[in-house]
């Protein structure tokens, strides 16, 4: 999780920010991605914007890269 809701400074419209890693022997397809989205939206009761861990650290923005891996906070992990 990252973002306004791993900060603790959410407000009560505000998505929550999840970022997920696979398993590099792991090829998740399109359709997998949008139904983890939406099974996510269906548990927190919000709207979510789901990213891979891998999109992030290959974003162009070095200050947005940056910010959003620094504020990560681990819910769960295998």
């Amino acid at each position: 999780m990252f973002g306004s809701q791993a900060r603790g400074d959410q407000r009560v419209d505000s998505d929550i920010d999840v970022l997920v890693s696979f398993a590099p022997d792991r090829c998740i397809t399109g359709f997998e991605f949008i139904a983890l989205a939406d099974a996510l939206e269906q548990v927190f009761g919000k709207p979510v914007d789901l990213l891979t861990r891998e999109s992030v650290e290959h974003d162009p923005n070095p200050m947005r890269r940056q910010a959003m891996l620094g504020e990560v906070r681990v819910l769960y992990h295998a």
